[in-house]
Parts: C-alpha cells; structure tokens; sequence
C-alpha cells in the first residue's frame, strides 16, 4: 500500500509555477487553465470571476468582504449561498450545478463597473449572515424564532432554505416583523408535517419553495402571503378531516424520514407542556416499537385474541406493527426489544415521557390499544399543526 502512493507521488502528480508579469490577471490565467483541469467548485469558480472583474479594488475586497463572509458560512457553503443569492433575485428555474454559469452571466450582463460588481459582492456578504442562521439557529438570539427555525430546519433540510433566506432578509429591511417571521415558519412546518401523515411525496418542494421565495417577495405580510399560496388546492395541505383519515391507517414507521419521524414523536411529547424542560439534544432516546416487530410466543398468544374472522396473527401484526399508535420514544431500545407487555410496562411506566406513562397504564396491548392511540394522536397532531382552514391567528399564538 505505501508503495503504490509512494509511485502516484512520484510518477502521477504534477506540480506546476506560473509566474505573472506586472499587468497580467491572474484571475484570467486561473479561467483559461481550469478549462483543461480537473473541474472545481461552483463557488472557487464564482471568487475568481468575481475578482478578476476587480482589478483595482480586488485586494481591499478580499480582505475585508470575501473573506469575513467565507469564514462566516465555510468555504462549502459558498456555492449553496451563491444558489441562494439567485433565488432571491427572482431565478426560479435555476439548478445548484448551474449556479456558476448563471451567476457569471448576470454579472456579465448587469456588473458594468468595479462598483457594480462590489455592490454584488456585499449582497452577497450580507445574506451570509442569514444563511449562517438558518444553519446554526442556536445563533439565533430570540428564543421564540430560534425554536421555530430550528423545528423547521431539522424538518426540511435544504429545500426549505430560499423561504427562510427570503424571511430573514424581509427581517433584516423592515418589511416583516419576528412574530411575522415566527408564523411563517409554524404555517410551513405545518404544511410539511400533513403532507409527511398524509404520505405526500417530497416531490416539487424543491421548485415550490424558491416560486414562494419570489412571489411573496413583496407581499404585505409575509406569513399570509405564505398560507395563501400553500393552502391553494393543488399544493395538497392536508384539511383536519384528510389528516385524521390518513392517520387512522399510516403505517408511521415507514413514513418520511427517521429524523422527522422522531421531530414528530418530539411535538407529541413537547405538547403535553412538560414542568421541566427536555434536552433533546442530549438525549438518547430512539424510536420504538411497543407491539414487536419479531413476535414471540407470548405475544403470538395476544395477538390470537385480537384476529377477526379468517384473519391470521402474521396479517394483523403486519397491519398493527407501524402504526403511530404503537410507536413511541424511549432509552430502553435494546432493553424492551421483543419483550413480553408487562416487562416493557414496568420500563415505560419508569419513563420520564408523558407518552410512555399512558402506555404503561394499558393492562394488555394489542389491536384496541393500538387504534386507540392512534386516534388520539391524531387529534393531537391536529392541535400541533393547524391547518389550511385554521384562522392565521394560531400560527402568531
């Protein structure tokens, strides 16, 4: 082994000078020879174009606005703000591997001047403050919004960031307040929410939320432009009927993500308004399976009772196992595994979860239980995430 990378060192890797004379750009030099080599990132390709449009003022630039702004955000993230930036100006349609070349013609077409090609790059500078908060909302310092960025942020990944970009921009100009703000991202979290238990794919989001970003640019109230355009028929946001429905017979613990399974779980318990706070962070609680997914004997025996008529245990386990009803989030995971009830009885009822002490409270466990909280969860669901017939007031509550 080393001596293969001993040969590659020695045979395959080429180290290459280039001196400049005093009035070349070494900018133009670094374009032309990354047409022949191997392909660099859409931001390493937007800081050189940028500078080399900078002749004269390119050294204060760097130091004083580029620089700042890739420490603030990382030298990975300057091709996701640079996609971000071009939402915000309206380009829709754009893609993340397009960002450079779309980036190099507005620029082209629009940056006539050093000084129009600064004024891009303190745009630039200043929504990386906002994206450094959407990517670390413990940096936010109002605990109201850091809670429902944070919600928002575990839930939606990526595709949900040119509609918080747009919101903390509108922040930052005065055109929306923070409870504006906060209720933006309780309507959005909530539309995603229902669309996850009703079993909506994930497909359009992406496009969705950076169309929102340029229509409810200069909209009065950013949160009701945002449940205006969400509630619209076709965007599917669940009614509290089709939520109910859909839950009824979800098998939950195939549905979306592990971490939005869990962000779900996490509400239900939060909602219950618990004394003393829960580190979340901290903890080590996993999502569980009450009724086994691997059946033993004991269990076989209670599942029997339950079977309808020409019913077999296999095919009401499979229809019982994944429901929301019989899904929680404990520390005991290896500890309960395919335990019999009253064994796992004893270890939820010592849980310091609300969800787990009614659990443990049931005298047997099986297709009753199950149904039942299920329907109660659902309901809950219905209180946590209000829906597109919901009066706006609930999301500033």
């Amino acid at each position: 082994m080393l001596r293969n990378v001993e040969s590659a060192l020695k045979l395959r890797i080429d180290l290459v000078s280039i001196s400049t004379e005093k009035n070349d750009n070494p900018y133009r030099i670094f374009e032309s020879l990354n047409n022949t080599g191997a392909r660099l990132t859409q931001g390493d390709l937007l800081r050189n174009y940028l500078f080399m449009l900078l002749p004269n003022l390119g050294n204060d630039a760097y130091k004083t606005i580029w620089l700042p702004m890739q420490e603030r955000v990382g030298a990975d993230s300057l091709e996701l703000l640079a996609y971000l930036d071009l939402v915000l100006r309206g380009y829709v349609g754009v893609s993340r591997g397009n960002t450079y070349k779309e980036q190099q013609l507005r620029l082209s077409t629009n940056a006539k001047t050093e000084a129009d090609v600064l004024e891009n790059m303190k745009t630039l500078a200043r929504r990386s403050h906002y994206l450094r908060r959407i990517q670390e909302p413990e940096s936010e310092s109002n605990l109201e919004l850091r809670i429902a960025l944070r919600r928002l942020v575990n839930w939606g990944g990526e595709t949900i960031y040119p509609l918080l970009m747009l919101g903390f921009e509108r922040l930052d100009g005065g055109s929306s307040t923070v409870q504006e703000l906060i209720a933006t991202f309780r309507i959005t979290e909530s539309y995603l929410v229902r669309r996850m238990l009703t079993r909506r794919t994930s497909a359009g989001l992406n496009r969705l939320f950076t169309s929102i970003a340029r229509d409810a640019k200069d909209s009065a109230n950013l949160a009701e432009a945002v449940r205006d355009i969400l509630a619209a028929p076709r965007r599917r946001w669940a009614t509290d009927q089709s939520l109910l429905a859909a839950v009824a017979d979800l098998d939950f613990y195939e549905t979306g993500k592990h971490a939005q399974r869990k962000h779900v779980l996490q509400q239900f318990e939060e909602s219950y308004r618990h004394k003393e706070k829960i580190d979340w962070t901290g903890s080590t609680l996993s999502v569980e399976h009450v009724l086994p997914r691997t059946l033993t004997a004991e269990w076989i025996a209670q599942l029997a009772a339950d079977c309808g008529a020409e019913e077999t245990v296999d095919q009401l386990h499979q229809k019982l196992v994944h429901k929301l009803g019989n899904i929680t989030l404990t520390a005991y995971n290896s500890e309960l595994s395919n335990q019999s009830f009253s064994e796992k009885k004893q270890l939820l009822g010592d849980s310091k979860l609300l969800m787990n002490s009614s659990i443990s409270q049931c005298a047997t466990w099986g297709k009753t239980q199950i149904e039942e909280r299920s329907r109660n969860l659902a309901d809950l669901a219905v209180k946590i995430w209000p829906g597109p017939e919901a009066d706006i007031s609930v999301f500033f509550g």
